[in-house]
C-alpha cells in the first residue's frame, strides 16, 4: 500500500492481467501504464488519484467496467480507445475535462452521464461509440467539441443544458 506511482508503460501488454485493483496512496498513472493489457475487465481508481497519462488503456479489448477518480481533472487523450467491450464507466465529480478522443471506438459504451464539473468534452471524445444511446450533460458543460459524438448513430437521447455555449463542427454527424 505504499505505491504513490505507477511509471510509463509499466503494465503494458501483460496479456494475463484481468483485474487491477490500484493502491489506496497511488496518486499517479504514466502513459500506457495498461496499454493493450488484452483480458483486463476491471479497473476501480482510488480518490487519491489525481494524474493520469494518456493512452493507458488503448486497445484493452475486454474492459468492460472503469471507475473513475474524484480526484482526476482530466481524462487525458486517448485514455480508453478501442476498449470496445466497454459498457459502464463511472466519472468522478470533480472531473472538468473530457480529452481528445477518450472514448474513441468504445462500440458496446450504452449510455454515460457527464457530472456537473466537466466544462469541455474534445474532440471525438465518443467517436463511433456505436450502442451509445444516452448522454447525460450536467449543468457547468460550456463545450462539446468538434466530431465529439460522430458515427454515434443510436445516440436518441441528450438534452442541452443552459451552460452550453458551444457545440463544435460536425459534433453529432452520422
Amino acid at each position: 500500500d505504499s505505491i504513490t506511482s505507477i511509471g510509463y508503460s509499466a503494465f503494458e501488454s501483460c496479456k494475463g492481467l484481468t483485474e487491477v485493483t490500484l493502491p489506496a496512496k497511488l496518486q499517479t498513472i504514466g502513459h500506457s501504464a495498461f496499454k493493450t493489457c488484452v483480458k483486463l475487465v476491471s479497473a476501480t481508481f482510488p480518490d487519491t488519484v489525481t494524474k493520469m497519462g494518456g493512452s493507458m488503456f488503448v486497445d484493452c479489448f475486454a474492459l468492460e467496467k472503469v471507475k473513475m477518480s474524484s480526484g482526476i481533472k482530466e481524462l487525458p487523450s486517448y485514455i480508453f480507445q478501442d476498449c470496445r467491450a466497454l459498457t459502464s464507466v463511472t466519472l468522478g465529480e470533480g472531473l472538468e475535462t473530457i480529452g481528445d478522443h477518450c472514448f474513441y471506438r468504445c462500440y458496446d459504451l450504452p449510455e454515460i452521464t457527464i457530472p456537473s464539473t466537466v466544462k469541455s468534452i474534445g474532440e471525438y471524445a465518443f467517436y463511433m461509440c456505436g450502442k451509445l444511446q444516452t448522454v447525460r450533460l450536467s449543468e457547468g458543460i460550456e463545450e462539446i467539441g468538434p466530431r465529439a459524438f460522430k458515427e454515434c448513430k443510436l445516440l436518441a437521447d441528450i438534452s442541452f443544458p443552459g451552460t452550453l455555449k458551444t457545440i463544435g463542427e460536425y459534433a453529432f454527424d452520422e
